[in-house]
């Protein structure tokens, strides 16, 4: 009698303990990036409004506004590698796009969706990948993620390369337009993963071109009248609404307060006119001036960080993953590198003593080092002395005060030189990174 009683006592404690574990795991915090691609500081919460983004000013609203994030590339493929990997691509010799079969993303060590699954996460990619796609081992279901639907990179009338896990699809129904199909299948995949905790990278092609939209979209921007500045209008506007989508379903579903969800672009400005500008931020895409690795950051965690606070201090996206593994109280030694740092002090609102932290650059000839205000850079091939920029004083680069400031300058490149002897050289190049930045 002893023993039975004994026994049901045994099985009761181990089915509340696995009832804790259930709970636990349910009550952890989900994950949600944002990626857009090509996107400066066109939006309203930015002060620079040229769509309606309701969905994106409501994020902004609810957490923090970073004024000074840095993306660690100035094109898409090795700042995607600096996301998921919380490293310089330059350390993997990842300094470009990939192009042929054997360029591909080779991390290191443990990547972010590798991380969170160790940690109990159902991980997904929804979008572009644009990290290799010719080989089983190049997927995203390699690298970390339980589940890919999107592109293997950019889209265009020519090529499009659609899959779903390694199954490369014929085409998506709705191609070119990409960004209502991913909010369809993310919506699917939060639906899906709900009861046990997700992190889900939404990765869109827009405002990449082409600017593909609907009809009744662009309809809404005809009052603009050069064409280009109005599609690119439509294309933001849709990718607001695709993340209305997403938002809208976590607020049904009772998650918007237990999701953390970060929104950034994945490298600066790839296009200007006169109706398009960019804070007067100097170069763009393909180029080390502010105007190619500065990037719209937000941040929201709603009830846990501070909300609708904007700030001034100098962040990179390789922050956020050991950020996302302090916010969700994992294991932290799964994230080994010092090129991130956890920003969840500051998110909280202590004190958070970032001093004079360095940032670095290198994209083929062209590098650059930022540490404090101070920003030394070499852009072009020809330019005899690397510029020095005081950021807090010129953030439009418009005065070069290295000849003021020679101590500074000499400082500055020994620490990037120290930095780029620990590199190994780029595993492939693109000539394009040679292109002299022009004025727009």
């Amino acid at each position: 009698m002893i023993l039975i009683t004994s026994f049901f006592i045994s099985c009761e404690h181990r089915n509340v303990i696995q009832e804790e574990k259930r709970r636990a795991q349910k009550e952890k915090t989900n994950i949600i990036i944002f990626y857009a691609d090509d996107l400066g500081y066109q939006l309203e919460c930015y002060g620079e409004k040229i769509a309606e983004t309701p969905h994106i000013n409501e994020l902004a609203k609810n957490g923090m506004t970073f004024n000074q994030a840095y993306s660690a590339s100035p094109v898409c493929s090795p700042s995607r590698v600096a996301l998921l990997s919380g490293q310089y691509p330059a350390r993997m010799g990842h300094d470009f796009n990939t192009v042929k079969k054997e360029h591909a993303f080779s991390p290191l060590s443990t990547t972010l969706p590798e991380a969170l699954q160790k940690e109990g996460y159902t991980t997904g990619i929804i979008g572009k990948w644009h990290l290799g796609h010719f080989s089983e081992e190049q997927f995203p279901t390699k690298k970390g993620f339980d589940y890919f639907y999107g592109n293997s990179g950019n889209v265009n009338n020519e090529k499009h390369y659609y899959f779903e896990g390694t199954n490369q699809l014929k085409n998506i129904s709705s191609h070119p337009i990409t960004s209502d199909t991913w909010a369809k299948k993310a919506v699917e995949f939060i639906e899906e993963k709900k009861e046990d905790p997700f992190f889900l990278f939404l990765s869109f092609n827009a405002v990449h071109k082409p600017w593909a939209t609907q009809k009744s979209t662009l309809r809404k921007y005809y009052h603009i009248q050069n064409i280009a500045t109005r599609r690119f209008a439509a294309t933001l506007d849709e990718m607001d609404q695709a993340i209305g989508r997403v938002m809208a379903k976590l607020k049904r579903d009772g998650m918007e307060e237990n999701t953390l969800i970060f929104f950034l672009s994945d490298n600066g400005f790839a296009f200007t006119n006169e109706k398009l500008k960019n804070k007067n931020l100097k170069g763009g895409k393909w180029n080390l001036f502010e105007g190619g690795i500065r990037i719209p950051f937000i941040v929201q965690w709603k009830n846990k960080i501070q909300k609708n606070i904007i700030s001034d201090i100098p962040i990179i996206q390789t922050d956020i993953f050991p950020t996302i593994l302090h916010a969700i109280e994992g294991d932290t030694a799964l994230y080994s590198s010092s090129d991130g740092m956890n920003l969840m002090p500051l998110l909280l609102g202590e004190k958070y003593g970032l001093g004079q932290r360095s940032f670095y650059w290198r994209f083929g000839k062209q590098w650059a080092i930022r540490q404090g205000v101070w920003k030394l850079i070499q852009v072009d091939p020809e330019q005899e002395k690397p510029l020095l920029f005081q950021l807090e004083k010129n953030p439009d680069e418009g005065e070069n005060v290295a000849h003021i400031f020679p101590h500074v300058v000499d400082k500055l490149q020994e620490k990037w030189k120290t930095w780029n002897e620990e590199m190994p050289n780029s595993h492939w190049y693109d000539g394009r990174s040679d292109t002299k930045w022009r004025e727009n």
